[in-house]
């Protein structure tokens, strides 16, 4: 190829000729490096405030001396998208970024063409014949085109790759394969200069396996602690010193150690987020415990089922100072007292007063009834020191005293009772986190981590020693949830734009010489199915029945109304505890402890098909779907076939999910067969014919 197709007058002349690609000029990929060698790209990465490890600046520049992208995984906060920013800052790069979602597509992606503008030319034109209106000019770029046509030097960020569908690795496998993309009515595009490519990737969606061969990868990990000094240092240059100068040295490296306890325990806490934490704690008073918990907390925590984890580990790390011990121990020590002393310590009507007063009263007994000893030295027992205190006694004198205060009404004992009830769970939380402060001063932090910390998991956290043929499914499930919901949103929003209304576009052209040019649509009337879903929560399906409920939550705004019923023998309706947003490990705990299900009882399906139908009588309705998961073996009792042939009756559509083989329906105490004959009833035993039946009734 001769040299002169790479130079900027034959780029100048092939774009101004209206279709700027000829078949020469479509071969013009020039690679041209942004950096000499990976210490120049972390030494410019660190003059931005970027401070990156050998590892990554040796992928990064492997990317750029062999042009091909570079993916990058990492938890979140851990410094992907930042570092995308900070290498086209440094070499002085154009930054282009498409940023990935579900529903992601060409038209977002790589191009769009003006439709608007073609047809007021074509109006305009008195040959229009002659008029070519897939030229430059009606070209709208989108990021990767843009960065394609860019002959700067161009850092093209592809973010968050993995919340994509699927079918958009393919459109990034023509660009990212020859650095070419082929438009049908206007030709090939060919980049002139190709660009570094950055793709990040949480890891919690699937990404295909041709993308990844076309990548180089290198995975960010969490920073060791001292790499997050360091980070520090260069974000907040003067936060050691502010700290210092407030008589708290040492609190830098305390919050450090802090994150990293959190991030041991679940909760992806970045560098982004440990700057953010110490950025908060400059702006408030240090000596305010309150104050700390709150800014370290509206900084490190994203999620209300990360709350309990972060409580138990701010208490360790943060712990306060003792509370006040009474000064006559022998005389207010004893459990009798002690009992006097919580009842007299609810008639504060000041919430903090009665705080201070329950910690106070937690600490005489630890000291007084929790300590022991043990081969490895002395300890404390949360379990022995509530025993020094006679509960039942103490919960009867403060309902007493509370009562005392209330009006004389039947619900009065009710009330005092309850109260009386909570306080006394309050200083057994006090009791447990006085005692975990005292074994962490004598033992270590950690030790008490270990078994007094609630540990996070994320819904899609894989779980490495369940090789199960459920585990496969709990792996899969979310990423399905996603696609189904994004086809269902697609279908519906194409269907929202409704049928084109002709009366009304004749009359809207009137203005524009007779060219349609804005079509009016009819609105049509869209109604999104409602969704009951009927659960068995015995032990023999209960783990398949959580995987269904995932991915119920990923496609509930495909509908307009879910309810959820647990079963065993009798059924109860548990749709507030899977509201949306809420963390669906919490739900199903809260209603193992809460529904009305005997959760050790043995399944019954016919007698609680029965009390559904009479407890829930207007659950079904004619827009209603049905989905029923368990596995039909209802213990040998009346499988009541005709009360389930009365609900799929009146409902619009009814399936059944068993999670067993084929082959076992009807065997020994299963009721399949009895039921088949009412619903249609499939075997799941793995996503993908779990997929099928919820697809199944989305179109429908």
């Amino acid at each position: 190829m001769d040299d002169d197709v790479h130079s900027p007058e034959r780029w100048a002349d092939c774009r101004a000729s209206g279709r700027p690609f000829g078949p020469s000029a479509c071969r013009t990929k020039i690679l041209v490096p942004l950096f000499t060698d990976s210490r120049q790209i972390r030494s410019g990465l660190a003059d931005v405030g970027y401070i990156a490890s050998r590892q990554t600046a040796f992928a990064v520049h492997l990317a750029d001396v062999t042009g091909r992208p570079l993916l990058l995984e990492g938890n979140t906060g851990v410094g992907k998208t930042e570092l995308a920013r900070a290498l086209a800052q440094s070499a002085g790069a154009r930054l282009i970024r498409l940023q990935c979602y579900e529903g992601v597509g060409e038209q977002e992606a790589l191009f769009e063409w003006n439709h608007a503008k073609q047809i007021l030319r074509l109006q305009s034109s008195t040959h229009a014949a002659d008029v070519d209106i897939f030229s430059d000019e009606f070209l709208l770029e989108r990021p990767l085109l843009a960065a394609l046509r860019s002959d700067q030097p161009t850092v093209l960020l592809v973010d968050e790759v993995d919340k994509a569908q699927i079918e958009f690795d393919a459109l990034l496998l023509e660009v990212l394969g020859d650095f070419a993309i082929t438009i049908g009515e206007y030709g090939t595009v060919s980049a002139v200069r190709r660009p570094l490519v950055i793709l990040t990737s949480g890891g919690k969606g699937e990404l295909s396996d041709a993308l990844r061969r076309r990548c180089h990868f290198s995975r960010l990990p969490n920073p060791s602690s001292g790499m997050e000094r360091r980070i520090l240092a260069h974000r907040i240059p003067d936060a050691e010193a502010d700290f210092a100068a407030a008589g708290r040295d040492g609190l830098l490296n305390h919050v450090i150690g802090f994150v990293d306890a959190l991030r041991d325990n679940g909760l992806p806490c970045g560098p982004a987020a440990l700057v953010d934490a110490v950025a908060a704690l400059r702006c408030i008073d240090l000596y305010d415990r309150g104050q700390v918990r709150g800014a370290l907390c509206a900084t490190l925590v994203h999620r209300e089922v990360e709350l309990p984890t972060f409580a138990a580990l701010f208490d360790l790390w943060f712990a306060g100072a003792s509370p006040a011990r009474q000064k006559d121990r022998d005389e207010d020590t004893t459990p009798d007292a002690l009992a006097e002393l919580m009842a007299a310590a609810s008639d504060e009507l000041d919430a903090s007063a009665f705080d201070d007063a329950v910690s106070t009263i937690a600490a005489d007994l630890v000291s007084e009834f929790g300590e022991y000893r043990s081969a490895d030295g002395d300890s404390y027992s949360a379990m022995q020191a509530m025993r020094g205190l006679d509960t039942a006694e103490t919960t009867n004198r403060i309902a007493m005293r509370i009562a005392a205060g209330l009006p004389p009404t039947a619900m009065s004992s009710v009330i005092a009772e309850r109260t009386a009830q909570a306080q006394l769970d309050q200083l057994q939380r006090a009791v447990t986190l006085e005692t975990n402060r005292l074994v962490a001063q004598r033992r270590g932090r950690d030790r008490v981590a270990r078994y007094a910390v609630p540990r996070t998991a994320g819904m899609d956290e894989p779980d490495a020693a369940d090789t199960s043929e459920l585990a496969a499914v709990r792996r899969a499930v979310v990423d399905l949830g996603r696609t189904l919901a994004v086809r269902q949103a697609t279908a519906r929003r194409r269907a929202r734009a409704g049928e084109i209304d002709l009366r009304s576009t004749l009359r809207r052209s009137m203005s524009t010489g007779g060219v349609p040019i804005t079509l009016v649509r009819r609105k049509p009337r869209i109604a999104k199915p409602e969704l009951v879903v009927l659960c068995d929560m015995s032990s023999s399906v209960a783990e398949f029945s959580y995987f269904t409920l995932i991915l119920v939550d990923a496609l509930r705004k495909a509908f307009s109304r879910v309810r959820i019923f647990a079963f065993i023998d009798t059924v109860d309706e548990v749709t507030d505890l899977f509201a949306p947003g809420t963390d669906l490990r919490v739900a199903v705990s809260k209603m193992n402890s809460e529904a009305e299900i005997d959760v050790d009882g043995r399944s019954d399906y016919g007698r609680a098909l029965e009390s559904f139908a009479s407890a829930y009588p207007n659950a079904m309705t004619s827009r209603t779907s049905l989905i029923v998961i368990g596995d039909a073996r209802s213990n040998y009792s009346d499988p009541r076939a005709a009360v389930l042939r009365d609900l799929v009756a009146s409902a619009k559509h009814a399936r059944w999910l068993n999670p067993e083989p084929r082959s076992r329906w009807g065997t020994g105490d299963s009721a399949a067969d009895a039921y088949r004959e009412q619903i249609t009833m499939h075997e799941c035993r793995n996503a993908e014919q779990l997929s099928s039946v919820v697809a199944e009734l989305l179109e429908s």
